[in-house]
């Protein structure tokens, strides 16, 4: 377009050709200037923990991790990030399964690193008849994980059921989460090929400030007040009541584990609205939240994310929430107790 715009002043020789030529050379410049600027590093602030901005350089860290992953999830029957397990329990043997969301299924972590399967390698350890399935994708919410549990999982005969809660669970689907998406619309994608840093800079600064004064029916903040609104954990209470019974109906326990992604403050807040609520339903649950903060609190809080650019938790923060819900299940005798449960059973068949 220089070209052109160059060409016809030569040809020509207008005036406001030229001025036309001068602001859009003066104008690429200076994005050109501030994306270098941007790709230093200067304005990273990757030890803030709310960040408005991610740098480009860290997406693409997320990117690759989860490309590779998404091969082994594809080869799992129910695309769990778990090895494939069959329906029929194995003789002899009792099954705990892990039922969550995006922490469970992890597609930016190492296998070993998922905390579900640090808590299989800890039981089986100790209790070798012991399974630990893991049931989780991506943008699931409690509702999501009972309709699995009421269609699926009963079928694979577990005896324990830990459900993974996190901070964005009590949503029903009612309430969708908006986002303002205009900076990948065709008119920007242009600028967004030559300056991606620059345009996702001012978009994310641009989207904050409108979301916060103008347009309150976008953005994650105002979408994680409205589904802890009152009315709304109303109806959350009365879906967890019904999870809990169906669980008691088919004598399978049940514990709720609360898992923050890191000590942020704001997982205690919420927490404390949801523990009166499970409560009610007379549902076992577990805090992580205290451990979370004891461990971890003189690490910087993106330095126990996943990466820079997203704040599913990280290997430090599945350490804790492996070794916790381990110590809980052996303390309170619920290992000792599933492991008693399928020698009686084996007994029972071989008789």
């Amino acid at each position: 377009m220089l070209l052109v715009v160059g060409l016809l002043i030569v040809k020509y020789q207008r005036k406001a050709i030229l001025n036309i030529f001068i602001v859009m050379v003066s104008v690429t410049m200076g994005l050109g200037l501030f994306e270098l600027i941007l790709r230093t590093g200067l304005l990273d602030n990757e030890s803030d923990p709310h960040p408005v901005w991610v740098a480009a350089k860290f997406q693409e860290i997320k990117q690759d991790v989860g490309t590779a992953n998404s091969k082994f999830i594809d080869k799992n029957p129910l695309k769990f990030n778990d090895i494939p397990r069959n329906r029929l329990k194995p003789e002899g043997h009792s099954r705990i399964a892990v039922l969550g969301d995006s922490f469970i299924q992890a597609w930016l972590t190492p296998y070993d690193e998922i905390w579900s399967h640090r808590l299989e390698k800890r039981v089986q350890e100790e209790f070798k008849n012991i399974e630990v399935l893991s049931w989780g994708k991506s943008g699931w919410d409690t509702p999501d994980e009972f309709r699995f549990l009421k269609e699926h999982g009963i079928h694979y005969g577990i005896d324990f059921l830990i459900v993974g809660f996190v901070i964005n669970d009590p949503s029903l689907g009612n309430i969708p989460a908006r986002y303002l998406v205009w900076k990948y619309t065709d008119p920007v994608k242009p600028i967004r090929l030559l300056f991606p840093n620059v345009v996702d800079y001012f978009a994310a600064h641009i989207n904050l400030l409108l979301e916060r004064n103008v347009i309150r029916d976008y953005g994650y903040e105002n979408w994680i007040s409205k589904i802890y609104s009152e009315n709304n954990l109303v109806e959350y209470e009365k879906l967890l009541k019904e999870f809990s019974e169906f669980c008691a109906s088919k004598h399978i326990s049940l514990l709720f584990v609360l898992t923050p992604n890191d000590y942020d403050s704001s997982n205690r807040e919420l927490f404390d609205k949801v523990i009166p609520l499970l409560r009610n339903a007379n549902i076992e649950y577990l805090d992580l939240y205290p451990p979370v903060y004891e461990r971890l609190h003189a690490y910087p809080q993106r330095k126990l994310w996943i990466s820079p650019a997203d704040s599913h938790p990280g290997p430090l923060v599945t350490e804790v929430y492996a070794d916790e819900v381990f110590k809980y299940l052996k303390e309170r005798g619920i290992l000792k107790n599933l492991t008693a449960m399928a020698e009686r059973r084996d007994r029972v068949q071989l008789s």
